[in-house]
Order: structure tokens, then C-alpha cells, then sequence
């Protein structure tokens, strides 16, 4: 079986082994990625190349979960917010039935 091992020239450091390609092909670079993204390819179709990125599932539920907190605390104020509507509306209300003003 031939494999394709991408290593340090200095150290032999394995960095890698892909399927058999042909090592005048392969090219490496150093490219930003944002965190909680991931490198899915490289864009080749223009200069300078670059990486084509997507979230992870981790970065994706950790979004999730800070919306989910989001949402309880906007939900927990309308609550409140309707609470203390009701308890106006039910004071008024008793203030009619008492003869009250």
C-alpha cells in the first residue's frame, strides 16, 4: 500500500498521511480560521487561495445554548411583565365593584 506522509523536513515530525497523491501536487499554507470553525477545502479558484470554512456541531450548540439562555430571559421578563398587567387590570376591576374611586 503507498501512502503519501506529510512531515517537518527539520524534525520528521509526521503532521500527517493521506491516500496515495502525488507529492509535486501538495502545497502548504498557513491560513486565519475563525474559532469554532472548521477547514472543510481550500478555494483554488483564485489568488490568493482560500480556506472554505463551517462551524463545528460544538460551536453550533454552544450557540444554541446561549440563544436557549437568551430566550428564557426574555420569556421570564414578559412573564413579569404580564403578571404585573394582570394585577393592575384586577385592582381596577375592584375598585369598579367596590363603588370606588
Amino acid at each position: 500500500m503507498k501512502v503519501t506522509v506529510i512531515y517537518d523536513s527539520g524534525t520528521g515530525d509526521m503532521l500527517a498521511t493521506v491516500g496515495e497523491h502525488d507529492p509535486e501536487t501538495i502545497k502548504a499554507a498557513s491560513f486565519e480560521v475563525p474559532d469554532g470553525e472548521r477547514v472543510d477545502r481550500v478555494d483554488v479558484s483564485k489568488e490568493p487561495h482560500t480556506v472554505v470554512t463551517s462551524a463545528t456541531p460544538i460551536s453550533v450548540q454552544a450557540e444554541l445554548k446561549a440563544l436557549i439562555a437568551e430566550n428564557k430571559a426574555t420569556i421570564k421578563a414578559n412573564q413579569e411583565a404580564i403578571e404585573a398587567q394582570d394585577k393592575k387590570m384586577l385592582d381596577a376591576i375592584n375598585i369598579l365593584m367596590s363603588g370606588e374611586e
